[in-house]
């Protein structure tokens, strides 16, 4: 099971293959990897994407579920 937003992005072959599958651009894609942060206006295309490679569990609630666990995180000091 992807654990992060990173895996998912990985589990795609990495920055610039998630943001051609999603169309996102090749800068936003890095830039998302390097956060291990989704915004949640590509949980839409990122399952739909997943999807069509065969990626059953990359799904917009555990696209939800990461986002929610990254929001309640505690803070680094």
């Amino acid at each position: 099971m992807v654990q992060s937003f990173k895996d998912i992005i990985e589990k795609f072959g990495g920055p610039a293959n998630f943001g051609r599958a999603v169309g996102m651009s090749p800068g936003a894609a890095k830039q998302a990897g390097r956060r291990d942060s989704i915004a949640a206006e590509w949980f839409s295309a990122t399952a739909r994407a997943a999807h069509e490679r065969g990626f059953g569990e990359i799904t917009e609630a555990r696209l939800a579920e990461l986002a929610e666990q990254r929001r309640t995180a505690p803070k680094a000091a």
